[in-house]
């Protein structure tokens, strides 16, 4: 708060900025300050024998941006097409990369930052924290190869562990799914289903509760569809069998617990509700696939037809908890996959605000929606599940 000349407080006008899009610029300056990023494995470790090294910086790849040149005594050359319009020392850089990296420290646990960014953009002659929206790609990289010396622009998106876990797909309405209710219901038992919430001093809808109960009473849950039929389109296009291997999945989460996403696989790999043939790999490789979309831009209530992962022609950089910067290089791509599948599970999403786990009924009978979200997270689920029977063993 600041006092105003009568004495009294008033709001601060700081602006309040999400930790991904501060961590976008804070890669950007690692990245001047630098030269170099390492590759990282798929236990997100950084692999020091592996680095890719550059010598131009932006954050699009047309005329009208910003290109940043590094310079051999650290400095960098501000560019927009052939025009020079700046000059940064590395002093200055290492400053406002420590700076910023301070306050995503400080806001790690809040998710928004109180940081006027305004200043560092500036310098920089940047016109926002991040790039531009419409885009995935969040930085470009020139990468110098080894052999040849030439430069190669790659575009790279950033997730951030700083603050909030990243999501792949956002929850919303329109990630609800449909299932068809067997069995047979009195209107007193849907009443109770629809009234179970949990026992906590702020009650939220007890969505795996309901669904335990509707089993309980002897009913079945089939999966139907996505309520949102672009979203069912967007599953379909990048596997057929995608949305049924989804809603068995969710299924599971809810009525076994199987959060994760390599348990919630593994799941429906045994369930094997489709009959594929051989070792059932195919159930993981659609779901990776599933990932990889969701990652590179696909969203629930906009048509999908793969474009926006062609914008990724270098890779995926990760901030880490600790403020280190990595990242995977396409050329290694089932690498990044298994790191996303590792590290991914399903998150339950506000039931009041996106209208599911209630029982309901239309012209073909008895339904209930269930709703689909996927969240990262820094640790990989397979450690989780080795730490857990380490301790169970030593309990």
């Amino acid at each position: 708060m600041a006092k105003r000349s009568d004495g009294k407080q008033q709001q601060d006008n700081k602006p309040k900025k999400n930790t991904g899009e501060v961590s976008e610029l804070y890669v950007l300056l690692t990245a001047l300050r630098d030269g170099v990023i390492f590759a990282a494995d798929e236990d997100l470790n950084t692999v020091e024998d592996v680095q890719y090294k550059f010598k131009v910086v932006s954050r699009r790849e047309d005329e009208k941006s910003e290109r940043f040149f590094l310079k051999d005594d650290g400095s960098v050359d501000i560019r927009v097409g052939s025009v020079l319009i700046d000059s940064v020392c590395h002093d200055d850089i290492t400053s406002d990369a420590g700076e910023i990296l301070e306050e995503l420290r400080k806001g790690c646990i809040k998710g928004t930052l109180d940081f006027d960014t305004s200043k560092i953009e500036e310098r920089y002659h940047l016109s926002g924290v991040s790039a531009d929206s419409s885009s995935k790609t969040d930085i470009v990289l020139e990468i110098i190869d080894p052999l040849s010396g030439r430069s190669r622009s790659r575009s790279f998106s950033i997730k951030s562990f700083m603050g909030r876990r990243p999501t792949l797909l956002n929850s919303s309405q329109s990630t609800n799914f449909i299932y068809r209710i067997k069995g047979e219901l009195s209107d007193g038992d849907i009443r109770e289903i629809n009234s179970m919430m949990t026992a906590e001093k702020k009650p939220r809808v007890d969505v795996t509760g309901r669904i335990q109960r509707l089993y309980e009473k002897g009913c079945e849950l089939t999966f139907e569809k996505a309520q949102n039929s672009t979203f069912q389109g967007n599953l379909e296009s990048v596997d057929s069998s995608l949305p049924r291997i989804l809603g068995e999945m969710l299924l599971a989460v809810f009525r076994y617990g199987k959060r994760t996403i390599p348990e919630s696989t593994e799941y429906v790999t045994e369930l094997n509700p489709l009959h594929f043939g051989g070792s059932n790999r195919l159930y993981k490789i659609i779901i990776c696939r599933l990932l990889m979309a969701s990652f590179s831009g696909m969203v629930a209530d906009e048509v999908w037809n793969g474009s926006s992962s062609n914008d990724i022609q270098g890779g995926y950089i990760v901030v880490k908890k600790d403020g280190s910067v990595v990242c995977y290089y396409l050329d290694d791509h089932s690498k990044f996959e298994e790191y996303l599948f590792s590290r991914t599970y399903f998150e339950t999403g506000s039931a009041r605000r996106h209208k599911y786990a209630v029982v309901d009924r239309d012209e073909k009978g008895l339904f209930i929606k269930l709703n689909v979200a996927i969240r990262m997270k820094e640790e990989s689920s397979k450690k989780a599940v080795k730490k857990k029977e380490v301790q169970t063993t030593l309990d």
